[in-house]
This record gives C-alpha cells, structure tokens and sequence, in this order.
C-alpha cells in the first residue's frame, strides 16, 4: 500500500511542479507560489514515508513516480497551452491579406531570400491557437517556412 501511496503522491507532486515552472514563466507568480506550497507539503508526506520505509523498491517507486509526474505535468500543460506565441512565417506568397480575413493580426515585412523577394510574417498568438494559425498558413503557401517561440508582451494598448 506504501508503494502505491508514494507513486501517486510523486506523480502528483511532479505534475505540479512542472506546472509550477511553466506558469512562472508566463507571469503567473502567484499561483507558482501557491503550486509550490503545495509540492512542498506533497514532497515532505511522501519523503517521510520512503525514508521510513527505505528499500530498493521503494527508491525506484519514488523515482518513477517522479519521472511520470514531470511528463504529466508537460502534458496537462500543453493541454492547458498557457501564454502567447510569436509565429515568423516566411512565404513565396502574399499571404498577409488572407490571415488578416481568417481574423488574425499581422505584422508584414518585406524581405529578401537566397533566390527570391519573400514576405515575412510576425503574428503574436496565443498558443491554443497556435496549431490553427500553422494550418491555415500551410493552406495558404506549404513551402512557407514557419517558426513558433514563446512570447511575452510587454506592453500593449
């Protein structure tokens, strides 16, 4: 019972520490410290239980629980898709006009490539969108070259 007890309070635990970091990273530093306080109290029962009860099974439970919880945890985050991402798209095509119509707003350069004029794209989205603007980009030119990266905007009006 032990074993299963450590396993669960370790995935859970880890789960949440990886949300923790995440959420951080987006600006979210109150509920980071309340994930925290949290994991510590998690982490101190499931400590005390496998150091009371040390053997090499319980090493590897507490282990796996720790590895399945971090995974967890990046899962129930991608889930979630918290923060904003700045997609560059470099097109063959002028393709700014039909992203604006589908809704999203664009920032268009003009830019040279190794054998031809290209546009380049800024789009700053949120990143539960970000998967429907990569599609509608890919109907619209698919030799367009795409980069996603995680933003944060500091200021806006």
């Amino acid at each position: 019972m032990n074993y299963l007890l450590i396993f669960l309070l370790k995935v859970l635990e880890n789960s949440l520490a990886t949300l923790r970091l995440i959420l951080v990273s987006n600006g979210k530093k109150w509920l980071g410290a309340i994930l925290l306080f949290t994991t510590s109290i998690i982490w101190i029962i499931s400590s005390r239980i496998a150091i009371i009860n040390i053997n090499l099974m319980m090493i590897l439970i507490f282990s796996f629980g720790s590895l399945i919880g971090s995974y967890a945890g990046s899962l129930i985050e991608e889930k979630l898709a918290i923060g904003n991402n700045m997609i560059v798209c470099i097109s063959n095509k002028r393709i700014d006009s039909d992203l604006r119509n589908l809704g999203y707003i664009v920032t268009c350069l003009d830019g040279n490539g190794k054998d031809s004029e290209k546009q380049v794209l800024l789009v700053v989205i949120k990143r539960n969108r970000n998967k429907e603007l990569i599609s509608n980009i890919i109907s619209l030119d698919k030799s367009a070259v795409i980069v996603s990266e995680h933003t944060n905007i500091l200021y806006a009006k």
